[in-house]
């Protein structure tokens, strides 16, 4: 028996209210056992078996205990939250200091003054009971407690089989996250991967908005994480990934989370916590991280920091991307003011507030950089953009109409008509080379010289102007080798292909 022998000698009218009992005691664990079938969480399991407790028996406070990496981790209660980590901590020394080594299955304390333990005299707790939960080893404890001696020793003894039931229960439970997290862990540091975040975020979100509960999501990064794979290799830094999660998965309440988001950054779940709350404890975990000495394989020690930033559903953000986004933000202005510190998303709103409001219809979150929502906002580039186009677009009609009526036909036209005019009097040999050099140069140059804005006008009567100079280059006078007519008349070989 865990808590006495029962009576062997009973009344009749003591039988009678045990019968009653019994009845109520089968529809307790009727409900106890039904729960592993309603649910493979073990959470959201151990909260239904608390309620069940409570609900037909005179007990005030419940609380279950899940044993892991060697501590007691909170799986369900009705202790208010801000006791939690005490709890713990006086379950775990309860179990060492009566439980631990010895044959005792439970620790019963009774008085009629308020019990001088951590959190009990402020509660007025005067009933409490602590039990190991077993199943093939040790998976757990619970712990009750009550303001008032009001349990029966009847009621004491059939929580044998309460806690009996409540074990297999757990202990199917704990199977079945086993086979669930090793689809959902991550390989190299064994918590929670992305993808599990996703659908675990996804849960909490629909039952905060079904009945209205808050909690926070924070982002924290490890800082000059690449300083550890390049001085002392990727298998040091696996082992600074490793001991970090480990670290903060150790200290975490059983009803937090942490994922392995990506590379060496983690994101944590803090149920029913808010930010003010959530930061205080984000703070502790910073704080014992940076006290961490992971050695490397040469024995030499290494520290590690962490950058951590937080924020608050539904305060902030109703989506699984806007926390993650809030809390990245956070984080981020962390590393910004010097690393190895916690930022809580509240506080840069408030210091956002003005920039905001002078920005129309903007989120919070999306624009939260003073200086670029500043420089945006102001600078009036669209106005300087539309004048210089609209110069560049009306000068270049007005400098290509130019050249088109330009004259350039009559100047090629004017020599033309008149080279023939020498050819027709026969003059002697030296007037020709005479009147050509000087008519065929000065007409087209005079001509561009004058119109020339354009540089495309200069270039064009150039090359004409070139090629009749090629051409006279074997007329008589020149080279001394004139072609003679039968009447004796010179005649000059590039002569002939003027009128052409």
């Amino acid at each position: 028996m865990l808590f006495g022998s029962k009576k062997q000698e009973i009344n009749k009218n003591s039988t009678e209210v045990l019968e009653i009992n019994y009845l109520k005691e089968n529809r307790v664990l009727q409900d106890i056992i039904k729960v592993s079938y309603e649910t493979n969480d073990l959470i959201t399991a151990s909260n239904k078996i608390i309620q069940i407790i409570c609900k037909n028996y005179s007990i005030q406070y419940c609380t279950l205990f899940i044993y892991q990496g060697e501590k007691f981790k909170v799986a369900g209660t009705n202790v208010p939250i801000e006791m939690i980590d005490r709890i713990e901590n006086f379950a775990e020394l309860i179990y060492k200091e009566k439980c631990l080594g010895n044959e005792t299955d439970a620790y019963v304390l009774k008085s009629e003054q308020p019990m001088n333990y951590d959190t009990g005299w402020e509660r007025g707790i005067r009933y409490m009971m602590f039990s190991p939960l077993c199943n093939n080893g040790l998976i757990g404890s619970i712990l009750i407690e009550n303001t008032s001696v009001t349990l029966t020793q009847d009621e004491v003894e059939f929580f044998e089989l309460v806690v009996e039931n409540i074990s297999l229960v757990l202990q199917n439970l704990i199977y079945f996250r086993q086979i669930v997290d090793a689809a959902n862990k991550d390989g190299l540091t064994g918590i929670y991967n992305r993808h599990y975040m996703s659908s675990h975020l996804a849960n909490a979100i629909e039952e905060g908005e079904k009945f209205g509960r808050k909690f926070s999501v924070a982002l924290f990064d490890i800082d000059h994480f690449k300083n550890f794979n390049d001085t002392y290799g990727h298998l040091h830094g696996d082992k600074v990934l490793k001991e970090v999660s480990h670290y903060v998965e150790k200290e975490l309440r059983a009803n937090d989370t942490i994922y392995r988001y990506g590379g060496e950054e983690f994101v944590i779940y803090f149920k029913e916590l808010g930010i003010n709350e959530a930061y205080e404890y984000l703070d502790r975990l910073r704080m014992g991280i940076s006290q961490l000495q992971i050695k490397t394989d040469k024995n030499e020690v290494t520290q590690v920091t962490v950058s951590m930033g937080v924020t608050e559903f539904p305060t902030y953000d109703h989506s699984i991307q806007g926390l993650i986004e809030k809390a990245d933000q956070a984080m981020y202005n962390s590393k910004e003011t010097g690393r190895n510190r916690v930022t809580k998303y509240s506080d840069l709103v408030g210091q956002g507030t003005e920039i905001v409001s002078s920005v129309q219809n903007q989120n919070i979150a999306q624009n939260f950089i003073p200086q670029q929502n500043v420089q945006t906002y102001v600078a009036p580039t669209p106005q300087i953009l539309e004048q210089p186009v609209q110069q560049p677009v009306e000068a270049q009609p007005q400098v290509v109409e130019q050249p088109q009526p330009a004259p350039q036909p009559q100047v090629v036209e004017q020599p033309v008509e008149q080279q023939p005019q020498p050819m027709q009097v026969p003059q002697s040999v030296p007037v020709a080379p005479q009147v050509v050099p000087q008519s065929v140069p000065v007409t087209p140059v005079e001509q561009p010289v004058m119109q020339q804005p354009v540089q495309p006008q200069v270039q064009q009567p150039a090359q004409p102007a070139e090629q009749p100079m090629q051409q006279q280059v074997p007329m008589p006078g020149y080279n001394g080798m004139p072609t003679m007519m039968p009447g004796g008349m010179p005649v000059m070989p590039g002569m002939p292909q003027i009128p052409r």
